[in-house]
């Protein structure tokens, strides 16, 4: 049937084929192009741009025998006359050259090859500045490829333009990884040994980086390249070193090295005049590096340049700043190295800068940074400079706020400490810190909190039981388990030491805690229940108990539910003794025993629900109506009945009804 080409449904066809070329497994993938080669060999008109974008893709393949089938298929297409365009294969080897795999940007080099080879009209320029960008490619054998691709161009006489080049000599120079650095100043070599007037300036950049690059390959590399541009008359004296280095410094992404500094050190040791505002940056940099030898010899640069190399004010606070907030720990340990370095020396700091940044080091959830801040805070104390412990407190409640739990445990001993030795605080800010603390998600938070308060009590600072209280409240209902838990738990502690909170909000929040959907909480809250027993009156509690698992049962959350549910059987023997005490003629009605008799009697406020006793009836709002219900039906089914109330309760909230706004 395959002779026959016309039964060939061609666009089912190859819409299978689009879709199996980028499949997971290369067996598919293989087939694909099988398929797609025996549809053609076949006779079977093919769209030729869906064949070639197949093939290409396929050509692209990391798996050898996928890679293998697509260059029979292209044979094929050829013979049947589908030709590749030029344009086409970069379209292709552009993606592949930038993929974040080796093997395809290799793969992508050697298929340009192929395709130069096989005579395809490729765009030169586009093709020529792929294989430079796999020249300055970090893996040796991209490199490789890109130099045989670099080859074939070269065979049919492009003309390279020195700032086409310097582009991806630039991309190199500037890259992560050493191997691209290195190719790059290899390729400097290579393109002056065929005369290609490279810019100067450039080139002067790009060695001179990689002269005091961290790598001693590229080192090598960078001191062949200047041994060959000096040759052809660049210039490459020490002033002119320097020089690049410092305005070198002023970017971003300049690497500081030791090997960097030490040069600029050598030419300063040997009499050189060198721009002090030009290796200003270089030597800042150097001051607040992560390593201490490059730091020290930053220093020794800066001591042997003396009153040229003028560190204002302004411009070390904000090093200091800049680097104090920085992501890597070592750094921010270097601004406090820094900072006690500058107050030794004499340098007029602004005392409120200077305070901040302490105190936000000494906050640090690294001890290192912490240690090295508490140091340059001694260091500025000793020198004299004005220094506010009392001016911490912003810093402090910051930190209780931080997301990192050290952060905020180092925020509360902070405070700890400083009340020890005397420095006066805001009650009110001091209560905040406390408070936050005792109702930390963390236990190590809470436990330094708990160290604290009893620090600030022995100080003479009290906290008052309306803040203590409307935190406990507030934490309750957070959303973090270990805070509900902890809120609880601080009610009872407050209990223990004699501030003991109102009635109504221990009890609110014993009962929503015991419905909780956290089984730490509910045993947080049973032990608190257990704790209040001998304070709070069954009287008075069971109500309240009563109202919260009601309203839990009416909620959509089915855990809240659930909770309310156990709740209510865990007290049901209370309930039903507390009922047996209660005149009532549904006394004998023992089946009706899991409270709702006590919530009519007791009421709770709620006035909407009218009980008759004569004839053993509610009435209670149905969708806005007073209606009668027959209590016995429910005698058996209870649960229904309080289901039943508690929706008829929040029905009538919503009337305009005196007795329910009351």
């Amino acid at each position: 049937v395959s002779t026959q080409s016309t039964w060939v449904p061609i666009d089912e066809a190859m819409t299978l084929i689009v879709k199996c070329i980028s499949d997971d497994q290369w067996k598919v993938r293989r087939g694909a192009v099988n398929m797609l080669k025996e549809l053609v060999m076949s006779g079977v008109q093919l769209p030729a741009a869906d064949v070639n974008a197949v093939i290409l893709k396929a050509l692209m393949d990391s798996d050898s025998d996928v890679k293998e089938a697509a260059t029979a298929a292209r044979a094929e297409a050829m013979k049947s006359g589908v030709k590749i365009s030029g344009k086409d294969v970069m379209s292709i080897v552009n993606k592949g050259i930038v993929d974040g795999e080796w093997k395809a940007r290799r793969v992508a080099l050697q298929m340009l090859v192929d395709f130069i080879r096989d005579g395809v009209e490729i765009p030169i320029t586009e093709a020529t500045v792929v294989a430079l960008k796999g020249l300055m490619d970090s893996d040796s054998d991209v490199q490789n490829s890109a130099q045989e691709a670099f080859d074939e161009i070269k065979k049919i006489g492009v003309q390279l333009s020195p700032e086409g080049v310097m582009e991806p000599i630039m991309q190199g120079i500037n890259s992560d990884g050493w191997k691209a650095r290195r190719a790059a100043l290899q390729f400097i070599v290579q393109m002056k040994g065929q005369e290609l007037n490279l810019p100067q300036d450039e080139v002067t950049v790009a060695i001179v980086k990689g002269m005091f690059d961290s790598d001693s390959d590229v080192r090598n590399s960078a001191t062949e390249a200047r041994e060959v541009m000096s040759k052809s008359g660049m210039e490459f004296s020490p002033a002119k070193i320097a020089s690049v280095i410092g305005k070198l410094s002023s970017e971003e992404s300049f690497r500081v090295t030791k090997e960097s500094l030490t040069a600029v050190l050598d030419l300063l040791n040997a009499g050189t005049q060198l721009n002090p505002s030009e290796l200003l940056n270089l030597v800042i940099k150097g001051l607040i590096h992560p390593e201490s030898d490059v730091r020290d010899v930053a220093t020794m640069i800066r001591k042997k340049m003396g009153a040229q190399l003028q560190l204002t004010s302004g411009l070390v606070m904000a090093t200091i700043n800049k680097a104090a907030a920085d992501s890597e720990w070592k750094i921010r340990r270097s601004a406090f190295w820094f900072l006690s370095e500058m107050v030794k020396e004499g340098v007029q700091l602004p005392s409120s800068e200077v305070t901040a940044v302490v105190f936000k080091g000494m906050l640090d959830g690294e001890s290192e940074v912490k240690n090295e801040a508490t140091t340059a805070r001694d260091d500025v104390k000793s020198t004299g400079i004005t220094f506010s412990e009392a001016d911490a407190m912003p810093s402090i409640i910051k930190g209780v706020s931080d997301n990192e739990w050290r952060v905020r445990r180092e925020a509360i001993y902070l405070l700890t400490e400083l009340i020890k030795t005397g420095t006066k605080f805001n009650p009110a800010d001091v209560a905040t810190v406390v408070i936050k603390g005792l109702l930390d998600a963390d236990s190590d938070v809470r436990d330094s909190a708990v160290a604290a308060r009893q620090v600030v009590v022995e100080a003479g600072i009290k906290l008052s039981s309306s803040q203590v209280g409307g935190a406990i409240m507030k934490g309750i209902s957070d959303e973090q388990w270990k805070t509900r838990s902890a809120a609880i738990n601080l009610m009872v502690e407050e209990s223990k030491s004699g501030s003991q909170p109102p009635i109504e909000d221990v009890i609110s929040a014993i009962v929503k805690c015991l419905s909780d959907s956290n089984s730490d909480v509910r045993e947080s809250a049973r032990q608190a229940r257990e704790y209040f027993a001998g304070i709070i009156p069954e009287h008075q509690f069971i109500p309240q108990l009563l109202y919260q698992c009601f309203a839990a049962l009416a909620s959509d959350d089915q855990v809240v539910q659930a909770g309310a549910l156990q709740v209510l059987a865990n007290y049901q023997q209370t309930i039903s003794n507390m009922i047996a005490k209660i005149p009532t003629p549904l006394k004998s009605s023992e089946q009706l025993n899991i409270g709702f008799w006590l919530l009519i009697r007791y009421r709770l406020n709620l006035q909407i629900i009218i009980y008759n006793e004569q004839n053993f009836t509610l009435q209670l709002y149905e969708e806005g109506k007073l209606n009668e219900v027959d209590l016995s039906k429910f005698i058996d089914n209870p649960l229904e009945l309080i289901q039943m109330g508690f929706k008829s309760w929040k029905q009538g909230l919503r009337k305009d009804d005196e007795r329910v706004k009351n």
